[in-house]
């Protein structure tokens, strides 16, 4: 497999209820909000971010889509313009075994007040479609918190099976892949 990074940025696309497009700057406040809220950083980064922490965190997900030629979507309510959450792939290039270097990592994040809507299914189907046909990897890769049972369900939803189990951070996580149709 080789990944031959392309510059682009993010593809706008659509599902039912949300806008799928490239984070911006004016998104900083809803970012580091989602980011602060115990419900969504206890399962992601351990601890709530600063401003400048969520900033860089942005500036990543963006930066993917240069270096990588994939990245992450601002999930946006259609209905109040609100940043719901997050999804995308990216190469995060992890120290977990098995190691996943080269694999595309899948991972959302939804704000809590969008939990338990489905929005996460939604935008990860439109995704992982998008992924299908535009990523250069037989496989992808997810790597989930143990004690995140809402996200693991989903990845084995949309087809990743577990294949190991390790800590990362100091966290008990699930190592899953996925190969493309």
């Amino acid at each position: 497999m080789s990944i031959i990074p392309t510059s682009r940025t993010a593809p706008d696309l659509e599902t039912e209820r949300l806008r799928l497009r490239g984070l911006r700057a004016s998104d900083l406040d809803s970012f580091q909000q989602m980011y602060s809220d115990p419900l969504v950083y206890r399962l992601l980064t351990g601890k709530p971010l600063s401003r400048e922490d969520a900033w860089a965190r942005m500036l990543r997900l963006v930066g993917l889509w240069e270096l990588s030629g994939y990245g992450y979507w601002a999930l946006e309510d259609k209905i109040t313009g609100a940043l719901a959450g997050i999804a995308g792939y990216a190469e995060f290039h992890r120290t977990i075994e098995p190691k996943i270097v080269c694999k595309p990592e899948f991972g959302w994040a939804l704000a809590s007040p969008f939990h338990g809507r489905k929005l996460s299914t939604e935008a990860v189907a439109a995704i992982q479609a998008w992924g299908d046909e535009e990523i250069d990897a037989d496989e992808t890769s997810c790597v989930i918190a143990t004690t995140n049972a809402p996200s693991i369900h989903l990845a084995h939803k949309i087809g990743f099976r577990t294949v190991a189990e390790g800590p990362y951070n100091d966290v008990q996580h699930m190592v899953l892949l996925r190969q493309r149709p």
